[in-house]
């Protein structure tokens, strides 16, 4: 490397470690193996290592079990007594993660920390009562690639090309529960046709205790335990769904990003569902999910005199947020047994892009649900 290129470098590190040393955030900073590598012989290396945290995860979209036609907002009901209901959600993101770090250009130069993400929810829902039940979900991380953060801390550090995730741990009430489906209809020959599903409204409660099992060096891990109660409401009418979910998710620890700060969360999401063909051979939903931060987001910005780089407050907050169209059938096993195939993208909420956005996503999934 030439002695011009390698002075460029340091001084674009010691940018970064001047800005965020500067504008600390209290209960931001990283530790342990949140915190990045950084050369033995950096000083900044302890600056930067308190304000660039791995402990944010890439992928924001939580896949449950049990009978919803969505992939991120859950159902209103419950899984019935004593029965279990299954989904495997494999989910490919593109450029999750993206850091703007200081160069020559006014602008900064951005580097994906994570480029591709493909990754895997298995998720299980046990009823215990005619309307409690309670969830397990363990997401992992197959595959992925980026350049971390070695753009900003000028370290080493390779990405781990896979991880698991936090396994959430949870339980569901539903508070008001949709009426009983109408039996089988007797047709010729001893078939049974399937009734149609039950019309009206269901509102349903869930508390999900998110455990940091997680890598903390791979984006796969929030560095800290998360508590997410949520409201779903749930509505029927022929063959039209619709559905909504308002919730939060708290954390006790502020994980820091070059500007943006992963801490408490609103969580929101929407969604609608039509019948295409009867007894659940196809149905077409789309959705919309948001993560609403409550922490303000700051803005890299050079100074004209002395050209250092520092933060300022952009007056705006990060929202992640994305939508889904998606196609499903659950024909089989009378309804039980579901297969889902989901696409989308990013909803531009501010001027740049929030941490957990991705360019696009691709999702199937494979259901086993008692149907209602």
């Amino acid at each position: 490397m030439s002695a011009c290129r390698a002075r460029a470098l340091a001084s674009v590190h010691a940018a970064v470690a001047v800005t965020l040393g500067a504008t600390p955030i209290a209960g931001a900073q990283a530790s342990g193996e949140c915190a990045p590598d950084t050369p033995a012989s950096a000083a900044h290396a302890g600056r930067l290592a308190a304000f660039l945290s791995r402990c944010i995860v890439g992928d924001a979209l939580w896949p449950r079990a049990g009978g919803s036609p969505w992939l991120g907002l859950g159902p209103a009901t419950t899984a019935p007594t004593d029965s279990a209901a299954f989904a495997a959600v494999f989910s490919y993101v593109s450029r999750p993660l993206v850091l703007t770090v200081p160069s020559a250009d006014y602008a900064g130069t951005r580097t994906y920390v994570l480029d591709n993400v493909l990754g895997a929810t298995f998720a299980v829902a046990l009823g215990l009562g005619p309307r409690v039940e309670l969830t397990v979900a363990a997401p992992f991380v197959l595959f992925q690639d980026g350049a971390g953060l070695s753009a900003a801390t000028g370290g080493d550090h390779a990405l781990p090309p896979s991880a698991v995730g936090d396994v959430r741990f949870g339980t569901g009430v539903a508070l008001v529960p949709r009426r009983a489906a109408a039996p089988p209809l007797e047709v010729e020959d001893g078939e049974h046709a399937r009734p149609a599903p039950p019309d009206g409204p269901a509102l349903g409660a869930r508390l999900e205790v998110v455990a940091p099992t997680g890598s903390g060096t791979a984006f796969a891990s929030a560095g800290s335990a998360t508590l997410a109660p949520s409201l779903l409401y749930d509505q029927r009418l022929g063959i039209v769904r619709w559905g909504a979910e308002l919730g939060a998710r708290l954390r006790p620890v502020a994980q820091e990003l070059a500007g943006s700060t992963v801490q408490n969360q609103l969580a929101t999401a929407a969604g609608v569902s039509v019948d295409a063909l009867e007894e659940g051979w196809l149905s077409v939903s789309l959705e919309l999910s948001a993560l609403v931060g409550l922490v303000e987001r700051q803005r890299l910005v050079p100074d004209p005199a002395t050209g250092a780089h520092g933060y300022e407050p952009t007056g705006s907050i990060d929202v992640p947020a994305e939508w889904l169209l998606g196609v499903r059938t659950a024909h089989w096993l009378d309804g039980r047994l579901g297969l889902a195939a989901a696409g989308g993208g990013f909803v531009p909420t501010g001027e740049v892009s929030a941490l957990g956005t991705p360019r696009f996503r691709f999702a199937l999934a494979l259901e086993y649900a008692s149907p209602e």
